[in-house]
């Protein structure tokens, strides 16, 4: 038993040791592991990654996380066809990152593989960073540049906002965009490329001079996809897992810039990204009959199929204005108020509206009856006694 006891203890020594180094056991008949590669290691910034993994989701890409170790340890070529590094510190990516870590990144994207950075991910690709006056050499070196930030022209560090991106409607990723787009600002850089150094612009800020904001380069066969901003992020949606940043605005999503430009990172024909669909029919419900006059409760609710947050219109039929108002999750049930001046029947509709301005169909109506308030005649006669007297006589 005790021989037993201790073979166990080898295995699982063995195994702690291989997931310490971060080495994984493939095999040769089956080399790709997974679409996208995804630091989630130190520095990594959680928010961002977990909603670019439901990006990746929602266009039918697979991903494998990893952490320092991996990269330091592994031979990345033909495993993955593109390696991100999200949002988070870039200092700690390149303390964690060992000289044969940056080699393993860097032999992955020239022998034909991609590299998508946001924000920290886009420091961390440039040759040197200027953060908040201080100038840092970065060994990746994928983008022959500098990568300078926080933008105090947007909002000084450690504020965030959303700000407008002008979309260079020349680069064939913004195929499908719109000539301008507000995305999520949290410290992001502009790039500077250096003599030489060939990139394309995505879009820049209409805050910094419109410097470039977000870039796509080549490095040996391989493909390089910098984001200052963080259009992972849906502000307005449910869809990336992600509530943060909820209370932001967002004219729009950004995942379809972010749709595009993995096709050309992945060296595929620019695709047009899928409609979004319009909410679903409301429901309202509450009081049928009741007395003019009386405020009275209603709830209304929608499921909103791409999880974007909705908008509401009532039209409560008595000539009052409702404008639209929200947002509210989709499936969330709210509460609602309403009183009727003057007896009648309503015919009660509702309307939602999601964050891409799509509208719902009216929800079935809801007849709302306001019968005459009844006659209380023991008031009448307690308040008129020459009625009561007149009462008796005809009885």
């Amino acid at each position: 038993m005790r021989k037993i006891g201790r073979i166990i203890s080898v295995i699982i020594f063995f195994i702690i040791l291989i997931q310490l180094a971060g080495v994984i056991l493939y095999s040769e008949k089956n080399d790709v592991i997974a679409d996208v590669l995804i630091y989630t290691g130190p520095g990594a910034w959680g928010t961002g990654y977990r909603a670019f993994e439901k990006f990746l989701d929602y266009k039918n890409l697979t991903w494998f996380e990893c952490n320092h170790n991996f990269i330091n340890n592994n031979d990345l070529e033909g495993k993955f066809k593109v390696i991100h590094f999200p949002g988070g510190s870039p200092g700690e990516y390149s303390n964690s990152i060992n000289l044969a870590g940056h080699k393993n990144i860097r032999d992955f994207v020239s022998s034909g593989g991609g590299y998508v950075g946001i924000c920290a991910g886009g420091y961390f690709a440039a040759d040197i960073n200027i953060w908040e006056g201080n100038t840092y050499d970065i060994p990746l070196n994928l983008f022959s540049g500098t990568a300078y930030g926080a933008i105090d022209e947007i909002i000084p560090w450690p504020g965030y906002k959303m700000t407008n991106i002008t979309i260079n409607k020349s680069n064939p990723i913004n195929l499908y965009e719109p000539i301008s787009q507000t995305i999520l600002y949290y410290g992001g850089a502009a790039f500077y490329p250096n003599e030489g150094q060939q990139i394309n612009i995505i879009g820049t800020y209409d805050s910094l001079n419109n410097d470039p904001a977000i870039i796509n380069l080549n490095y040996g066969d391989g493909r390089v996809l910098l984001f200052g901003p963080h259009p992972e992020i849906e502000e307005d949606s449910d869809r990336d897992g992600e509530t943060t940043f909820h209370f932001l605005e967002d004219n729009g999503t950004d995942w379809n810039l972010l749709w595009t430009s993995m096709d050309w990172l992945m060296k595929r024909e620019i695709s047009e990204p899928p409609m979004s669909v319009q909410p679903d029919k409301p429901d309202i419900k509450g009081m049928l009959n009741g007395k003019n006059g009386i405020e009275y409760n209603y709830t209304i609710y929608t499921n909103d199929p791409d999880l974007d947050e909705v908008y509401y219109y009532i039209d409560w039929d008595d000539n009052s204005i409702s404008d639209w108002f929200g947002p509210y999750k989709s499936g969330e049930i709210i509460q609602i108020t309403h009183s009727w001046n003057k007896i009648g029947k309503y015919s009660v509709r509702a309307k939602a509206r999601d964050m891409n301005n799509l509208e719902s169909e009216w929800s079935d109506p809801l007849v709302i009856s306001m019968p005459k308030n009844k006659i209380n005649m023991n008031l009448i006669i307690w308040r008129f006694p020459l009625y009561k007297y007149l009462l008796s006589i005809i009885a």
